[in-house]
């Protein structure tokens, strides 16, 4: 094994160790999931399986009674969270992109914190991480995945959304232009405080605020819909 690889089993050993603890603090009771299952499918929950993933909601997989699947998910940080994303997934339907179905999104009763939930269909396949963890992947099939996900990626960039920055629930953004949305970040001093913690090059942090700053003729009129979040765990092969 070279270094590389070590050093990168021991980064996915300390993230799966972060995540697992990150998530002992998810733990919404049968009694609350239960209800909330029939309410939201019609069906009753038959089991349900824990995914530890990412950083942000408490996520199931969960088999019904009518023998479909479907992912159900928790935040407890904002619903809008769950509508901007509702109103994304319909656009690029919409697209011919295929994406989980949103089939119920509600405020959470009973639970000892503000939360909302949300069920969607479960897509087919599996996701590049889980292809490469069980079995592995090849560079020739790889290759394929990513050009037919650039592929996908340039249908979901011709999807307008009205303004620039964070969607809301009928995607529209809080700034008129481009230039409104980015000056409050490359203005923000806390950039260098990042820089320093994630120790990059305060230089290299610099030349890219220049860059920003002096090409702002090169920034679009017309807003579009991006990912922000694209990685192994969202690519989902059939």
């Amino acid at each position: 094994m070279s270094s590389s690889d070590s050093s990168h089993n021991d980064h996915a050993a300390q993230h799966k160790a972060y995540l697992d603890g990150l998530h002992l603090g998810f733990n919404t009771p049968d009694e609350i999931l239960i209800p909330l299952i029939k309410l939201a499918t019609g069906s009753d929950l038959v089991r349900k399986e824990r995914i530890v993933k990412g950083e942000s909601n408490e996520v199931y997989e969960v088999e019904l009674t009518s023998a479909h699947k479907v992912i159900l998910r928790i935040s407890r940080k904002d619903r809008r969270r769950f509508e901007r994303e509702q109103w994304a997934m319909t656009q690029c339907e919409k697209a011919g992109i295929p994406v989980p179905n949103v089939i119920y999104i509600a405020a959470l009763e009973g639970a000892d914190s503000p939360s909302w939930a949300s069920v969607q269909t479960k897509l087919a396949g599996r996701s590049i991480r889980d292809i490469q963890q069980s079995e592995g992947i090849s560079d020739r099939r790889l290759q394929s995945i990513l050009r037919k996900t650039g592929e996908i990626l340039a249908i979901m960039h011709g999807i307008q959304t009205h303004g620039f920055g964070r969607i809301d629930g009928e995607g529209r953004a809080e700034y008129e232009t481009e230039w409104d949305a980015i000056n409050p970040i490359i203005e923000n001093e806390q950039l260098y405080d990042l820089a320093k913690e994630y120790e990059i090059d305060v230089r290299l942090l610099e030349e890219s605020l220049t860059v920003a700053r002096e090409r702002t003729h090169e920034y679009t009129d017309t807003p579009r819909l991006l990912h922000n979040d694209l990685g192994p765990d969202h690519i989902f092969c059939g």
